[in-house]
C-alpha cells in the first residue's frame, strides 16, 4: 500500500483504468521481489515452500529431521527454478503465495483457461525435474 501511495502521482488516467494499473504494479511488485530473491539467495522462496504450501515439518524436533526438511525445501525451490517463467510465476503465485485463480487472472492480465493450464502444466513439468533431481519417486 506504502508503494502504490508512493507513486500514485505516476498514474495517467489516458494510459488506462486505475484498476489496470494497481494490476501492474501489483505484478511489477511480485516480480521485483522474486528477482531480489534470486540476487539474494539467502532470502529464499525456500522458507515460503515451507511455511506456505509444503508445510514441511520436522517430526520430533531433532536436528536430523530439521536438516532433511531445509534441503528438501531448497531441493523442491532449485526444481521451482528450473521452470520456464511462465509456469514458474503461475505455480509460484498459486501454490506459494496461494492466490486464488481469479486474483492470479487478475494480475497477470491473462484467461483463467490460461492459468490453469500453466498451474498445471508447472507442477507436473516440477514432478519431472524432480524425479530426475531424484528428490521424489515415481
Amino acid at each position: 500500500f506504502i508503494r502504490i501511495y508512493k507513486t500514485l502521482d505516476q498514474y495517467d488516467a489516458k494510459q488506462g483504468d486505475l484498476s489496470n494499473w494497481l494490476m501492474r504494479l501489483a505484478r511489477n511488485l511480485i516480480i521485483d521481489d522474486y528477482r531480489h530473491r534470486q540476487r539474494n539467495p539467502q532470502n529464499t522462496y525456500a522458507e515460503d515452500v515451507e511455511d506456505h504450501s509444503f508445510h514441511l515439518k520436522a517430526v520430533g524436533g531433532s536436528m536430523q529431521k530439521e536438516m532433511e526438511r531445509r534441503e528438501l525445501a531448497r531441493q523442491v525451490q532449485e526444481g521451482i527454478d528450473k521452470l520456464p517463467s511462465d509456469l514458474r510465476t503461475c505455480v509460484i503465485l498459486r501454490d506459494i503465495e496461494e492466490l486464488s485463480y481469479q486474483e492470479i487472472v487478475e494480475l497477470l492480465q491473462i484467461p483463467e483457461g490460461t492459468v490453469k493450464s500453466r498451474i498445471n502444466r508447472g507442477r507436473i513439468e516440477l514432478a519431472k525435474i524432480l524425479r530426475r533431481m531424484r528428490v521424489v519417486n515415481m
